[in-house]
């Protein structure tokens, strides 16, 4: 994660698996529960789906093994960006201020590091 005026970025390599979820939620998320269902989370779905409390925001490129998923959150705009691979896959607006990362393994035997600075949001570069 590297700050820079209020813009926040980290990226996760998917190692092994399948069925993660990365994005931003607010530190009150529940940890017992899928965070793509959450009200207070905002996650890029490895089937391909911006997911915010069950509904779908946007569809992206599906990932897998040897993809790096980055997140990028700006406090400022309230705007959470997905990457894969360093690509702009979709943004969402309305994330609120004070929100963190958060990775959401869902099946057994995924394994997922952080990386972050591997690629980078393209447009800070």
């Amino acid at each position: 994660m590297r700050p820079v005026a209020g813009l926040s970025y980290v990226e996760f390599l998917l190692e092994a698996g399948e069925g993660i979820s990365v994005g931003v939620a607010l530190p009150t998320i529940s940890l017992d529960a899928n965070a793509s269902d959450s009200p207070v989370a905002w996650m890029y779905g490895s089937a391909s789906v911006i997911y915010h409390n069950s509904v779908d925001l946007a569809v992206c490129s599906r990932y897998s093994k040897g993809a790096v998923i980055g997140v990028a959150y700006n406090d400022h705009t309230g705007m959470a960006t997905f990457y894969k691979n360093g690509g702009r896959q979709a943004a969402v607006t309305g994330v609120p201020k004070g929100s963190v990362f958060v990775l959401n393994t869902v099946f057994q035997g995924t394994r997922v590091r952080i990386v972050s600075g591997r690629t980078g949001p393209p447009e800070k570069k």
